[in-house]
């Protein structure tokens, strides 16, 4: 894990709104293949489907469920959704103090599934907790939690702590 995180840190920089981008690491195919590798260890036969909310998470996402041999449920935020079916929503206050909605197809999710959450970034973890009180509505279970990096807080260090949290960078404040 220390190498990864060592081989994460130059890619990161400081967002527009205060947080890490983490863009340039997609583009390193090699780092992306070991990343994955890194987070869906020990997970296969343990999730039934891997779940993202978009944009960013998209990528990290669906990698990871081609990894596990699983599908991919991409999250829409608020409004986006063009999906005909029965869309559930989870409204939570974002890193910038702005209301967000994630919306899901809920069709898509069976009773009992096992989801792996998926986010480029985990900071707040407010849009973790929305998407878990999401699929709980659905009648699903968030097994794990994986991203590229996580910030460690009073709110991330128990997911950390218990092992719900897997991540390849940890930055500390």
């Amino acid at each position: 894990m220390e190498d990864l995180s060592a081989r994460i840190a130059p890619y990161l920089t400081q967002g527009s709104s205060g947080t890490r981008a983490s863009s340039a690491i997609y583009a390193d195919a090699v780092l992306m293949q070991d990343l994955a590798a890194s987070l869906g260890a020990d997970l296969a036969g343990q999730v039934d489907l891997v779940a993202a909310p978009e944009s960013m998470g998209f990528i990290l996402g669906s990698r990871l469920a081609s990894t596990l041999g699983v599908g991919f449920l991409p999250m829409k935020r608020g409004g986006n959704s063009r999906e005909r079916g029965r869309v559930r929503t989870s409204s939570y206050i974002d890193h910038r103090d702005q209301v967000q909605t994630l919306e899901v197809l809920a069709d898509l999710i069976k009773p009992g599934c096992r989801i792996l959450f998926v986010d480029d970034w985990v900071g707040t973890a407010a849009t973790v907790q929305a998407a878990i009180s999401l699929f709980e509505d659905c009648g699903a279970t968030v097994t794990k939690i994986a991203a590229i990096g996580a910030t460690y807080s009073k709110v991330t260090a128990g997911m950390i702590d218990s092992g719900m949290l897997r991540y390849g960078y940890l930055e500390k404040n």
